[in-house]
């Protein structure tokens, strides 16, 4: 009795070790992270431009993070609706807060992103 169980102790190892390691492929392969090292922003604009969710962010030109949300918002002030753009940008970049953000388009007919300007 003790050798049979002892083979399902190893049975049962072997399985959690094969499906822990099958999660991480299937997350590593659809970007999905659960702990990504980074911060989130939010930026308001009149206008889009017909920018997407998921579209990249760049900083200073360099690829920075990826838009994960847009959403509509009412301005109280401004008596007005405004886009509020929420992303996710990587923990090494540091983004003054006199930074300019618009949306920009890779080349002429290219995907639209939101490409922030340091201050």
């Amino acid at each position: 009795m003790d050798n049979k169980s002892n083979f399902e102790m190893k049975v049962g190892i072997f399985v959690f070790i094969g499906l822990v390691v099958f999660t991480y492929i299937v997350f590593s392969i659809g970007d999905f992270y659960v702990f990504r090292p980074g911060y989130k922003i939010k930026v308001k604009f009149g206008f889009v431009d017909g920018v997407q969710a998921s579209a990249p962010i760049r900083y200073a030109g360099v690829a920075a993070g990826k838009l994960e949300d847009i959403r509509f918002t009412y301005n109280e002030q401004k008596k007005r609706t405004e886009v509020e753009l929420r992303g996710w940008v990587s923990k090494n970049i540091k983004i003054e807060k006199d930074a300019q953000a618009y949306i920009n388009a890779l080349g002429v007919v290219g995907e639209k992103y939101l490409e922030i300007l340091p201050g």
